[in-house]
């Protein structure tokens, strides 16, 4: 708001109006951002930041002629600058140009070795389609262009763990000084997972002891952090991480956190408490049966046979939680339902 006001009163200031396009586009204000351009464009036809602004606004509304044309014009204006070329390339990705765009990408690799902002584009589109091959390639060649940048290789990581390649996302931040992979909860999360997919519970523990406390203390990094150490065989050490997690989430997060603080508690040998933490676990997501089915060997394990007798009666109305019901009759044959009596003749 200051800005828009100064530009009312000094409305041929350019750099004023250059940087009032920038902040509009970021705050997503295609209208604003457009009506700033036309002002800068007013002053000086071959802006390639008003060209861009209005060619980025008229992408928004959906007048890809429009858009083009702008775009196209800036790249003229200004062949040294990468700007136009990539909105041109954001414009025909969103377009499903593809062909188009990959010839664009390749001059931007070609041409502007350290801007990745095509590359990212990219590899996010791929994200969204679900090719999370790919979207590692193509955030790879966005960390080729940027390679201390924590925030494309936590992206590398995370694209290399949904495709089930670890080895790629623990290469990216290998890659990375140790302060800056440490200050990325997005990275520390991603490599821990892939280490965790290398079936190396400890390696991922490292990963997360190594990160900064802001990174450590979100709830995600918490519930994993306890997982770990479940898996390690600590579990005195992951109940209190478990119940921490869970004091600072709510609905299906809260419930895996409360769950992983009652299979910590039950491996302590605590089936009252566990018992309780499954239940706050359903009370947030009453339909994650494996927890019912837990809290019903916990109610086994304190006692309260009757207790668990009714979990088993909530589970048998679930077709799909047939194997863990036989699975609870197996270890605690008490739970299974009486004969009918001409079976008992």
């Amino acid at each position: 708001r200051l800005l828009q006001e100064a530009v009312q009163y000094a409305p041929k200031d350019t750099e004023a109006l250059r940087l009032l396009v920038r902040l509009c586009q970021a705050d997503g204000d295609a209208d604003a951002a457009d009506r700033a351009a036309a002002m800068l464009l007013a002053l000086r036809p071959d802006d390639v930041e008003g060209l861009c602004g209005r060619g980025a606004a008229a992408a928004a509304r959906g007048d890809l002629v429009g858009a083009e044309a702008s775009l196209r014009r800036a790249i003229a204006v200004a062949p040294k600058d990468p700007r136009p070329l990539v909105e041109l390339h954001r414009m025909l990705l969103d377009a499903g140009r593809d062909q188009e765009a990959l010839a664009v990408r390749t001059q931007l690799a070609r041409e502007f070795q350290h801007t990745p902002e095509a590359a990212l584009d990219h590899g996010a589109r791929l994200c969204a389609e679900g090719r999370w091959r790919d979207a590692t390639e193509a955030f790879t060649a966005a960390a080729a262009a940027t390679p201390d940048d924590a925030g494309t290789a936590a992206r590398v990581a995370m694209a290399a763990v949904m495709a089930e390649t670890p080895a790629l996302a623990v290469q990216a931040g290998d890659r990375l000084r140790p302060h800056r992979r440490a200050e990325q909860p997005a990275l520390t999360l991603s490599l821990a997972i892939a280490h965790l997919q290398s079936g190396d519970p400890a390696a991922a523990l490292r990963e997360l002891d190594q990160a900064t406390p802001a990174a450590t203390e979100r709830p995600a990094v918490q519930r994993l952090r306890g997982e770990l150490l479940l898996r390690l065989g600590r579990a005195e050490a992951a109940a209190p991480v478990f119940a921490a997690a869970a004091a600072a989430s709510s609905g299906r997060d809260a419930a895996i956190a409360h769950a992983g603080h009652g299979r910590a508690l039950l491996q302590q040998h605590s089936p009252h408490a566990a018992a309780r933490a499954f239940e706050q676990a359903l009370q947030h997501d009453p339909e994650r049966q494996g927890d019912r089915a837990l809290l019903a060997a916990a109610l086994v394990l304190a006692g309260d046979l009757d207790g668990a007798r009714r979990q088993c009666a909530l589970l048998a109305r679930d077709p799909a939680a047939a194997a863990l019901l036989a699975e609870l009759h197996r270890i605690a044959p008490a739970l299974r339902p009486a004969a009918p009596p001409e079976e008992r003749r």
